[in-house]
């Protein structure tokens, strides 16, 4: 068993304990510091145990070592953006809100810019470097995203057509369009012609006449 440590984290003290190279919280303590009910964020923590990477430690307590739930600590941040700041004391629900705006920020950062940056981490000179550094990712980035942005707005822009013209052609044939094939077609133009000159499929063509009574049999082909 391993000495437990008290660290500081966004203004409060978190119990921790080294298992295995890493760093782990000590979770009940955490869940009721800021006001939860520790018997369902328990049973919520163990029902997914390897999405959260619980593991049961001894940790030493004034009646003698005892066991704990423990998380951790990389996985605090996202068990963190899971709790519902309203369900939390008013005293704590800013710092909880604040921080889960701030990894918004920061997936958000990791996914279009390739990184994130914690500004109270990073010295003034490293900060700088890596202002450059997400600017010129930055413009890389929304190069891409234009140009991405183009292709989607012709495929959609094709799409577009094809779904309009396909609606146009299979409209419901007015009176006044069968009366113009029957025209058409004494004047001697072809079935394909006349679909083509009324935006119809020659099939469609075919089948008014049909009805029409003016196309029958060999005729009916061409």
């Amino acid at each position: 068993m391993t000495t437990l440590m008290t660290v500081s984290f966004h203004g409060h003290s978190l119990n921790m304990i080294e298992h295995d190279g890493q760093p782990f919280v000590v979770m009940k303590p955490l869940v009721e510091g800021i006001g939860l009910s520790w018997q369902g964020q328990h049973k919520k923590l163990m029902a997914n145990q390897r999405r959260w990477g619980i593991n049961i430690l001894l940790i030493p307590s004034a009646g003698g070592p005892q066991e704990a739930a423990c998380l951790p600590l990389r996985k605090l941040p996202g068990y963190l953006m899971t709790i519902e700041p309203r369900k939390v004391p008013e005293r704590i629900r800013p710092t909880v809100e604040l921080f889960q705006a701030e990894c918004d920020d920061a997936l958000w950062d990791y996914w279009e810019k390739g990184v994130a940056i914690n500004l109270r981490k990073a010295a003034p000179a490293e900060l700088s470097e890596l202002r450059e550094q997400v600017t010129l990712l930055s413009a890389e980035h929304m190069d891409l995203l234009r140009r991405y942005i183009r292709v989607l707005e012709r495929q959609r822009g094709v799409a577009n057509r094809k779904q309009r013209a396909s609606g146009w052609k299979n409209r419901p044939v007015t009176g006044e369009e069968v009366a113009e094939m029957v025209r058409r077609h004494r004047e001697g133009q072809s079935l394909n012609a006349i679909g083509a000159a009324l935006n119809r499929p020659g099939i469609t063509v075919r089948n008014k006449l049909r009805a029409a009574g003016v196309l029958t049999g060999e005729a009916s082909h061409g």
